[in-house]
Formats: structure tokens, sequence, C-alpha cells
């Protein structure tokens, strides 16, 4: 299952259709579990062929063993106006900070998505939900982590914690909701789904990689 979600994440990334704006997002749960690291990350240093990121903050670790302060290698040609791996030349040249997604096999880093912190604050699109979710460091890696601990895959089958009851009456962050929501209205409970989305307001746009 472990080299399966390493394969999974790097077919993810090295392929560029999958993140055209004319080919089908992936789900935000295949996404996300598929990720093993996610992690406020620096571009500190470049070549033609590769760059390096230094974690600045670990929002999620899945086995990986990555650290705050460590430098992860990735693979990626500098000729190119935007690399396989969604991170854009200008981006490297000027060693912006962003979310980094990132997944690692037995040879190397690939990195599914970066979007870049502004003025300390970061958008995170997710093209499946039509969807995104903004804020600064600390409020992004609260997000995060109160995902993973809301949301479990059990033999490729996404689990959420808590009832529709419980959702409604909860407080949870806009990455959790959107996600319960998409799971109702996978199950065809449109009521229970219709009134979890009248509690988002992470608003709702076009598919756009700005990563």
């Amino acid at each position: 299952m472990k080299h399966l979600k390493k394969l999974l994440f790097l077919i993810i990334i090295l392929f560029p259709s999958l993140g055209k704006a004319d080919e089908a997002p992936i789900q935000m749960h295949n996404f996300l579990f598929n990720t093993g690291l996610i992690a406020k990350a620096k571009i500190v240093s470049y070549t033609d062929h590769y760059y390096n990121l230094k974690i600045l903050d670990v929002y999620r670790d899945d086995q990986t063993g990555a650290k705050v302060g460590d430098t992860i290698k990735i693979m990626n040609e500098l000729n190119v106006i935007k690399s396989v791996q969604c991170v854009r030349r200008r981006t490297i040249e000027d060693g912006l900070t962003g979310v980094a997604f990132l997944g690692k096999s037995e040879e190397r880093w690939g990195i599914g998505k970066f979007p870049l912190f502004l003025k300390e604050r970061v958008t995170i699109r997710f093209g499946y939900e039509y969807c995104r979710i903004s804020g600064n460091s600390a409020e992004i890696k609260t997000q995060i982590q109160e995902y993973f601990r809301e949301f479990k895959m059990t033999n490729g089958k996404l689990i959420g914690q808590k009832t529709a009851k419980e959702v409604l009456k909860s407080n949870l962050g806009q990455l959790v909701l959107t996600q319960y929501s998409r799971l109702y209205m996978g199950h065809n409970k449109w009521k229970t789904y219709n009134k979890i989305r009248k509690k988002i307001h992470c608003g709702s746009e076009e598919y756009l990689l700005q990563d």
C-alpha cells in the first residue's frame, strides 16, 4: 500500500496533462492522501536541472521523516516556462515561499502543488471541488491537520469521523466542510449536502492552476 501511494503521487505530478484546465482535476481526497509531506517551504537555490526547497514548517508528514530545516532537492529543467512539477521558472529564480505538497519515491522527491505566500497569506485551490482555502501559515496548518484528524482512507474509501448532525453543529474549518459536502453528495444525500454547503464560505471559482 505504501509503494502504491508513492506511485499514485508520482503519476499525478509527472503527467502535466493532469494540471491543464481542459483536463479533469483530481479529487481533493485522492490528492491529499497520496501526498507524503505538506510543508511551508522556501526555494533556496537552483541549477538548470534542479532546485532546493528548505522546509520552514511541517504541516503533515506521512512517514517521510522530513524535519524543519531539511533541504529537499527537486529535479527540474529550467529551459521550459513551467515544469511538469507545476512550479514556474520565475518562482524558482525568485526563491519564493509556498505550501509544498510533496511525494517521495525510493529515488527522488516530486512536487504536486506549490501555492505561494503573498503578504504572509496563501490561497490553495482544489479544482475538482471548485473551491479554495486561504489564510496565513498557522491557519492553513490548522486546517490541514484538522483534515487528517477528521478523515481516513479505508480500502480506498474516504471515511469521515462525524455524523451529518455533528458536522452541522460543528465549527469545522472550510477544508473539512468542503470534503464533507462532497462526501454526502457522493452518497446522494442532497438535503444534507445543501445544509453543509451553507456553512462553507471558501469561495467557488473556475479551476485555475496558479501554483
